[in-house]
């Protein structure tokens, strides 16, 4: 009953009140984003979500578009700046993909969304256990999630073989506690 009636609700709701709780918060990161990153402070990216379908998953830019003189992106640890640092070392960055779980795109517990390569080059099952979607026995897939705790404990370390086996355990039918279980099993 939980994962079929209660969830999208429940994600709804606390997507919506942390928002209006962090909204403050959210904005002085956008401004000062826009000024350390002489522009646009998001990040965006197509991800996999439920079903396969494909969303832009937000969050805020830690690293800047510099590139070499042919034209290509300097290396991520050339482009990552302090400011990109901080972010990251306090998951402040990923404060907007709250947006992406009020649209439904993303749910509060859920396996992360793994990149759209990782989806064509490694296939379906692969694909599966490297914890960007899981097949449930009807061939349903889950709704790509937002590591929802670890957001605020600065933890960010979750592994294939835990990814993989917390969204199997979201794919059958877990519970709202069995959810949350799931969450606080992160490495």
């Amino acid at each position: 009953m939980y994962p079929r009636f209660l969830k999208r609700p429940i994600d709804f709701f606390c997507a919506l009140a942390a928002i209006c709780c962090l909204s403050p918060l959210m904005l002085v990161l956008t401004v000062v984003g826009a000024f350390k990153m002489k522009g646009n402070p998001f990040f965006t990216q197509p991800r996999p979500g439920k079903d396969e379908k494909i969303f832009r998953l937000v969050k805020f830019r830690t690293m800047t578009n510099e590139k070499d003189a042919n034209g290509k992106l300097l290396p991520d640890d050339v482009r990552l700046t302090a400011y990109g640092k901080f972010l990251r070392s306090t998951s402040l960055d990923e404060l907007p993909e709250l947006f992406n779980i009020l649209k439904g795109d993303m749910a509060v517990i859920g396996p992360r969304p793994q990149l759209v390569r990782d989806m064509a080059l490694c296939g379906h099952h692969a694909f599966d256990v490297l914890g960007g979607s899981f097949q449930t026995n009807q061939n349903d897939l889950l709704t790509a999630g937002c590591p929802f705790l670890g957001i605020f404990s600065g933890e960010d370390n979750l592994t294939g073989s835990c990814a993989g086996g917390c969204g199997q355990s979201l794919a059958d039918g877990a519970s709202c506690l069995q959810s949350l279980g799931v969450e606080l099993r992160m490495e």
